[in-house]
């Protein structure tokens, strides 16, 4: 019976890691989503006189391949070109 106790515990501290885990992913996208709204409306804050398009773009790729990655895995699928 002492063994029976280890195994539950291990079984129990696993799944509440696997579902830590799948929070910590799921929240990837949505932190990068934010990036680029922030930016945008960071382009309005001084009138729009001197926007920053680079910083738009660039947290734009960070939310696409956030994004992309994302549903990849969501999907099963590997990443492209992988054997």
């Amino acid at each position: 019976m002492a063994d029976e106790f280890p195994v539950a515990l291990y079984l129990a501290r696993r799944d509440a890691y696997a579902a830590f885990l799948a929070a910590v992913d799921a929240e990837t996208p949505v932190a990068e989503a934010r990036a680029p709204v922030e930016r945008a409306a960071a382009l309005h804050r001084d009138g729009g006189r001197e926007p920053d398009w680079y910083e738009v773009k660039k947290a734009r790729a960070e939310f696409l391949a956030a994004a992309t990655g994302h549903l990849r895995s969501v999907r099963g699928e590997g990443r492209p070109g992988a054997a």
